[in-house]
């Protein structure tokens, strides 16, 4: 801000406020003035604007002069203060200002004036859809209280805005927007009818005779009842003649052999042989452990004494391979007889212990 625009003004403000013949309270007035503006003039040099701004104000609660507005706009300029700023020079430039610096004051405002616009503050016009409603629009921050669409907005200040339109009968449309400095918008809303709810009709009664309301109708030449209809005769549809049932041969069902009993028992007539294949193999060899004591081709006792244990581990083993396989061979026979009901399949196991070895005769007759 000019300093020599202020301390001209101030000096205006001096000679213009000078009364000829002022009463007691001008007189007060006019010093409480003049001090407010001197010390105003002092801090605005001390770049205090703030403490300015507060003396001003001071003077213009006492009297209404436009330097002291023109001075208060400034200020607010200095201050940063846009908005208060630009409603101070609209509030100078309304009023008349007969000073010698009128002139040069009211050029400056409203050069101040076009500056702020330019740097702080856009524009933005709004259209709605269906034309001529009246569409309530909400301006976050701009409008204290929703305008009728059309609107145009003037001055807005530069920022991000929540834009919202209602109409009875329509969807809410809500969107936002960003508003640059010197920047004119234009945003169109196009709002949404509603759907209508379904309708719910009402049930029927029930009862024979009554409508939708429930009442029962009356005659309306004797406001009596109406009487009964007559009754209907309904007739019953025939019985349905009888048909023949064609007659299906059924099969008597024929027994069938299980495969699962009968690979069960071949498996274990197969491990029943095995285990006695095991069995004569460890009677060979206790036979020969004990023929080794009895032909005396032991030297000590200690030698005796190991080949008889070895030759009764054999012997021991050779009898539990003997009981395993004829277990096994019995239930494998078992399991061939229940597989094959009408046809049994005898098996015959004979086993044969010699001083000379050992042998196993199976005779099977499968189906």
């Amino acid at each position: 801000m000019d300093l020599s625009a202020l301390a001209i003004a101030l000096l205006g403000l001096t000679v213009s406020a000078e009364p000829s013949t002022p009463a007691a309270d001008e007189a007060v007035t006019h010093t409480k003035v003049q001090a407010y503006l001197s010390l105003a003039s002092d801090l605005f040099r001390s770049q205090d604007y703030e403490g300015a701004l507060a003396e001003l104000k001071r003077a213009d609660e006492l009297v209404e002069l436009p330097v002291v507005r023109c001075n208060l706009a400034r200020c607010c300029e200095e201050r940063k203060r846009p908005e208060e700023a630009v409603a101070a020079f609209e509030r100078y430039l309304a009023g008349p200002d007969t000073s010698s610096v009128a002139a040069t004051q009211q050029k400056r405002a409203r050069e101040s004036l076009a500056r702020l616009e330019r740097t702080y503050f856009g524009s933005l016009e709004i259209a709605c859809t269906p034309e001529g409603s009246p569409v309530q629009i909400r301006v976050a921050r701009v409008a204290p209280s929703p305008v009728l669409c059309p609107a145009s907005l003037r001055r807005v200040r530069a920022g991000t805005y929540a834009v919202t339109a209602t109409l009875p009968g329509f969807k809410t449309f809500s969107t936002e927007l960003a508003v640059s400095p010197d920047q004119h918008l234009k945003l169109a809303v196009a709002l949404e009818r509603e759907q209508p709810a379904p309708v719910e009709r009402p049930l029927d009664s029930g009862r024979p005779g009554l409508g939708a309301s429930g009442t029962e109708p009356r005659n309306r030449l004797t406001d009596g009842p109406l009487p009964p209809p007559p009754p209907v005769a309904i007739k019953e549809p025939a019985p349905p003649l009888p048909q023949a049932v064609p007659s299906t041969a059924v099969k008597e069902a024929q027994p069938q052999r299980s495969n699962g009993a009968r690979v069960g028992g071949i498996s274990s007539v197969a491990v029943g042989g095995l285990a006695i294949g095991g069995g004569i193999v460890f009677a060979v060899l206790a036979a020969q452990q004990k023929s080794l004591i009895e032909e005396g081709k032991l030297a000590s006792g200690k030698e005796i004494h190991d080949t008889a244990g070895t030759g009764n581990l054999y012997a021991g083993l050779s009898i539990g391979a003997f009981g395993l396989g004829a277990l096994a061979g019995g239930l494998g026979a078992i399991l061939l007889a229940v597989s094959s009901p009408s046809q049994p399949a005898p098996i015959t196991l004979l086993p044969s212990i010699g001083p000379t070895g050992a042998g196993l005769s199976v005779t099977a007759s499968l189906p």
